[in-house]
C-alpha cells in the first residue's frame, strides 16, 4: 500500500517538483559518489601511514635488542628491563600498545598480561605461522590492527596492536563537515530552481487551461498569444488542433447522418484521428461487400467438410469394387452439380499394355453402362494418369465428349480430371464433366476425395491379395492333409507321396513368402505365442523384433473399444473362423491402433495348428 501511494505521487508530480526533486537527487549522488570515493581513498592512506609507522617502530626495537648483549635468547633482568622502557617510552599511532610475546606463547614484556601464556590465541598461531606481518581482528570491543616481528636474537615477537576507532577519530570528523557542506547547498539548489521554473511555467498555465476544456470534449476559440519563443510556438499548435477539432466534429456528425459522401481532409498525412474516420468511413462502405464474402467463404467451409465426411462414410462401406465405384462416382457427380463422370482404375496385369479401365461411370443423373480402356499416355485421362497431377481445361472442342474423354452425350464446357494417387502411387482416375466451371475449392475438394479414394482402394487389393494367398494357402494345406492320410493307408506310395508333400510345402512356402513381402504379417504358434513377425510390420511399428518374439499376443495387443475380445477371438480361431477387428499395439509402450485380420491355418484334424495375422 505505501509503494502505491509512492508510485503514485511520482506519477502525478507536477513539472516544478520534478526540477526539484531531480536537482536535488542528483546532488545528492553527486555528493555521494565523492564522499564515498574520498572516504575511501582517506581509509587507505591512513591506514598505508599506518602500517609504515608499525614496521618502523619494530624495526627500531629490533635493533636496539641488538645492543643488550643478550646471550642463547634468554632476556631478564636489565636486559627486560631496557627493553620495557624502549617499547613504553615510544608515542605509536593510534595509541598504539607494544609488547613482547615469547614463541611458546608467554608474554615477556607487557603492560598487564606479563606472565600469561597465549598459545592457543589464534592471534598467536598466526604469528608463529608468518613470523611477520599484519593481521586484523576483532577483539569484541573494537577492531585491531596488528603489527609482528619474529626476533631470532630472543626467540620472541615484537608485537604493536592498534585500535581502529582511534585510528580513524579524524576521518569520522571530516564526514562531519562534508555532509553539513552537503545540506547547505541542496537548500540552495533547492531555491534557485523553484525561482527559474516559477518565471519559466507562468505562462504555460494559460495553455494548460484551454487544453483541459479540450480534454473534457469542448470546442474553445483561438488562444490570442503573440510572442515566438517556445510557448508561443505552443500557442499556434493547440490553434491549429482546435481548427481540426471543429473540421473533425463535421465530418462525424455527416458519418452519423449516414452521408457516406462526405469530404474531409485530415491535418496530416499522421492525423490519426481524420484518418480514422476516413477508414471508418470506408469500412463503412465495404461493411455489406465483407459480409457477403464471409458467407460466401462459410458456405464453402460447410460444403467442403459435409462432402468429405459424406464421402469418407460412403468408402466405408462394405461393397464389391464396383458398386463402390459407382456408389463414389455418382455422389461426386450429383454433390458437384456436373453432368457426367467415371472412374477408372489402374491395370498392370498385362505389363507390356498397362491401361485404365472404366469401372464406373454416371451421366444425366442414369448409371451408364460403358466398357472402355484407355492406354497410358492416351489422351487427357492416361496423361493425367502418367504425370499425376490434375488437369483442368474449359476450352473443349464439340467432338470432345465423344472422341476423347470416352463418356458421350453432349460436349461440357468444362472437365476436371483427377488422378487417384497415393505417396506418388496412381491407383486410377477420376474424370468429371460439367455444363458450367468448377470452382478452385471444387477442384482442391475433388483432389482431396482422389486420395481417400485411393487410399481406400489400396487397401481393398491389399486385402483381396492376402485373402486370395490365404485361400490358396488353406487350399494347399488341406491338399497336404488329404495326401499325408493316403500316405499312412498306402505305405506302398509312401515315397511318391513325400515327394508331393514336399512339392506341397514349397509351394505354400513360397505363397507365404510372397506374403511375407507384400502385406504385414505374424505367425503364432497353437498357444498364442509369436514366433514370426516380418520387416514390413517391424518397420511400420519403429521397433525392434525382439520385443515381440516368444511372447503371447495378448500381451503384445489389446482390443479396441467395440471390437471383438481376445477369449471370444481365440474360441473362433479354435473353431477354423477367420477374424478382423481393431486393435491397439500396447508393447514397449508404442500405442499404435491397427486393423489385423486373424486367419487360422488347421491341421488335418481340423486342429489350430497356427495362426496368420495380416495387420493393416
Amino acid at each position: 500500500m505505501f509503494m502505491k501511494r509512492i508510485t503514485g505521487y511520482f506519477k502525478n508530480m507536477s513539472i516544478l517538483n520534478s526540477v526539484r526533486f531531480f536537482v536535488v537527487a542528483f546532488v545528492l549522488v553527486m555528493f555521494g559518489i565523492v564522499g564515498i570515493y574520498t572516504n575511501i581513498i582517506q581509509h587507505k592512506r591512513i591506514k598505508d601511514e599506518a602500517h609504515r609507522e608499525l614496521v618502523n617502530s619494530v624495526a627500531f626495537v629490533k635493533e636496539g635488542i641488538k645492543h643488550f648483549n643478550i646471550i642463547s635468547g634468554d632476556i631478564t633482568g636489565h636486559a627486560r628491563e631496557k627493553l620495557s622502557s624502549m617499547l613504553y617510552s615510544q608515542e605509536y599511532i593510534g595509541e598504539g600498545n607494544a609488547y613482547v610475546v615469547k614463541s611458546n606463547g608467554d608474554y615477556l614484556i607487557h603492560k598487564t598480561l606479563t606472565g600469561a601464556n597465549c598459545f592457543s590465541d589464534a592471534d598467536h598461531k598466526n604469528r608463529v605461522h608468518n613470523k611477520q606481518g599484519t593481521y586484523e581482528f576483532d577483539n569484541g570491543k573494537d577492531n585491531i590492527m596488528q603489527y609482528y616481528e619474529y626476533v631470532p636474537l630472543i626467540d620472541a615477537f615484537v608485537v604493536i596492536d592498534v585500535y581502529e576507532s582511534l585510528l580513524y577519530a579524524q576521518l569520522r570528523s571530516n564526514r562531519i563537515e562534508i555532509v553539513a557542506m552537503i545540506i547547505i547547498i541542496l537548500i540552495l539548489s533547492y531555491i534557485i530552481s523553484t525561482i527559474f521554473m516559477n518565471k519559466l511555467l507562468s505562462p504555460i498555465g494559460i495553455v494548460r487551461d484551454n487544453i483541459d476544456h479540450l480534454s473534457k470534449g469542448l470546442l474553445v476559440d483561438n488562444i490570442e498569444y503573440n510572442r515566438d519563443n517556445e510557448v508561443g510556438l505552443m500557442v499556434k499548435s493547440l490553434n491549429k488542433v482546435v481548427e481540426g477539432n471543429k473540421s473533425t466534429a463535421s465530418f462525424a456528425g455527416s458519418l452519423r447522418d449516414g452521408d457516406l459522401q462526405s469530404e474531409y481532409i485530415p491535418l496530416s498525412e499522421g492525423d490519426i484521428i481524420g484518418n480514422s474516420l476516413l477508414s471508418m468511413r470506408d469500412s463503412l462502405v465495404n461493411a455489406k461487400e465483407q459480409e457477403a464474402i464471409n458467407k460466401e467463404q462459410e458456405g464453402i467451409r460447410d460444403w467442403v467438410n459435409t462432402g468429405l465426411a459424406k464421402f469418407g462414410d460412403i468408402l466405408r462401406i462394405d461393397a464389391s469394387q464396383e458398386e463402390l465405384s459407382y456408389s463414389v462416382i455418382s455422389n461426386l457427380v450429383d454433390y458437384l452439380s456436373a453432368i457426367q463422370g467415371g472412374l477408372f482404375l489402374y491395370d498392370d496385369s498385362d505389363k507390356e499394355s498397362i491401361k485404365l479401365n472404366l469401372i464406373a461411370s454416371y451421366a444425366y443423373s442414369r448409371k451408364k453402362f460403358l466398357d472402355k480402356e484407355i492406354l497410358l499416355g492416351e489422351g487427357l485421362v492416361g496423361t493425367c494418369a502418367i504425370e499425376k497431377e490434375s488437369i483442368y481445361i474449359t476450352e473443349i472442342p464439340d467432338s470432345y465428349a465423344e472422341i476423347t474423354s470416352g463418356l458421350g452425350d453432349s460436349a461440357p464446357r468444362s472437365i476436371l480430371i483427377v488422378p487417384l494417387k497415393l505417396e506418388e502411387e496412381v491407383f486410377g482416375v477420376i474424370e468429371i464433366a460439367s455444363l458450367g466451371y468448377f470452382e478452385v475449392y471444387q477442384r482442391e475438394f475433388v483432389e482431396k476425395i482422389g486420395e481417400s479414394i485411393a487410399s481406400t482402394i489400396s487397401n481393398v487389393k491389399k486385402n483381396m491379395l492376402t485373402s486370395e494367398l490365404l485361400t490358396q494357402a488353406k487350399i494347399q494345406s488341406e491338399e497336404m492333409a488329404a495326401q499325408e492320410e493316403e500316405m499312412r493307408q498306402n505305405m506302398e506310395e509312401l515315397q511318391a507321396t513325400q515327394e508331393e508333400s514336399q512339392r506341397r510345402e514349397n509351394e505354400i512356402a513360397e505363397i507365404l513368402d510372397a506374403v511375407n513381402r507384400t502385406v504385414k504379417m505374424v505367425s503364432l504358434d497353437s498357444t498364442g505365442k509369436i514366433t514370426e513377425i516380418n520387416d514390413l510390420l517391424t518397420k511400420a511399428l519403429g521397433a525392434n523384433s525382439s520385443i515381440f518374439i516368444n511372447e503371447q499376443f495378448t500381451i503384445i495387443v489389446k482390443p479396441s473399444e467395440g471390437s471383438v475380445g481376445n477369449d471370444m477371438l481365440w474360441a473362433s480361431l479354435l473353431n477354423g473362423d477367420r477374424v478382423t477387428r481393431m486393435e491397439i499395439v500396447i508393447a514397449n509402450d508404442l500405442n499404435i491402433e491397427v486393423e489385423s485380420t486373424y486367419n487360422p491355418i488347421m491341421n488335418m484334424n481340423n486342429e489350430l495348428e497356427r495362426v496368420l495375422i495380416v495387420v493393416d
